[in-house]
């Protein structure tokens, strides 16, 4: 009985990992259900709202969001370096802080300055 009432309670803070996303969706626009998880998303540790409301901060796994949020980075720009550094592995080259530092000023970022290159580097290798 228990753990009936726990997956309900997951089911309740997250509908998208049990629901196909069209079903999510609609659940959380038409519902309370959906009304309460705004208002959880719309709580940070940081109390950033500028990334809370930024393109993309839902794509972002929580050691992501964390990491943005701690150097102050919009989510977006961080997704724009990520794919091509994604893209630089798929031609089979090295990635190196250089490599990152010559992305970043192909990606049309407005949040990333190449100091913080090293700390996104560091992170991708914890």
């Amino acid at each position: 009985m228990v753990e009936m009432f726990a997956e309900a309670e997951e089911f309740l803070k997250n509908p998208r990992e049990f629901l196909p996303p069209k079903d999510a969706e609609m659940i959380e626009k038409h519902s309370s259900i959906g009304k309460a998880n705004k208002r959880m998303r719309t709580q940070s540790p940081s109390g950033n709202q500028l990334l809370l409301s930024s393109l993309n901060y839902d794509l972002l796994n929580s050691a992501e969001k964390e990491f943005c949020e701690k150097i102050n980075i919009l989510p977006s720009d961080y997704l724009d370096l990520k794919t091509k550094i994604i893209r630089e592995q798929g031609k089979w080259r090295i990635i190196s802080i250089k490599l990152m530092t010559e992305k970043l000023s192909q990606v049309n970022t407005k949040s990333i300055h190449p100091s913080q290159v090293k700390d996104i580097f560091d992170f991708w290798l914890m």
